[in-house]
């Protein structure tokens, strides 16, 4: 039988892996640009790259700052049920 805890900690490793699958995709990206060619806009601050990137890192911490409250809210729920 699935928990709620199971459940939780499931959804938020397939979000954490859409985002790893992302992010090593956007890398693989950016690395076959040659070093040369890495100095347009699209590598400024407002450049395509670079608001992918800061996306996928503020997602990441998205999750791990849900999976932190998520986590402590069941830790609590758990403590107050009798054994």
């Amino acid at each position: 039988m699935m928990t709620l805890r199971d459940a939780l900690m499931d959804e938020i490793e397939r979000k954490s892996d859409e985002v790893d699958k992302l992010m090593s995709e956007l890398l693989a990206e950016m690395e076959a640009v040659p070093p040369g060619q890495r100095e347009g806009p699209a590598w400024g601050p407002d450049g395509s790259y670079t608001k992918r990137f800061l996306t996928l890192v503020r997602r990441r911490s998205e999750i791990s700052a849900r999976l932190l409250a998520a986590s402590g809210a069941i830790d609590r729920l758990d403590e107050s049920q009798p054994s």
